[in-house]
């Protein structure tokens, strides 16, 4: 949060427990957010069907930006 004030850049941390991907999607209809935008571990998102990157995109109510 503070590297994102810094920068001149808005922001507001939201905490919720549960399955990242389920709640991420949850998180981004209940604020109508616009895109999301997640990093991953590198590993291809067409192999691991499992990971939180790929279900994000399934699940997500707005489009998902996957920066490696």
């Amino acid at each position: 949060r503070r590297r994102f004030e810094e920068a001149g850049v808005a922001c507001e941390v939201i905490e919720r427990s549960g399955k990242p991907a389920f709640v991420i999607g949850d998180v981004a209809d209940e604020i109508n957010a616009d895109v999301i935008v997640m990093g991953t571990r590198g590993i291809t998102l067409e192999t691991d069907q499992q990971s939180t990157a790929a279900r994000v995109i399934q699940l997500a109510p707005c489009p998902v930006l996957v920066v490696p």
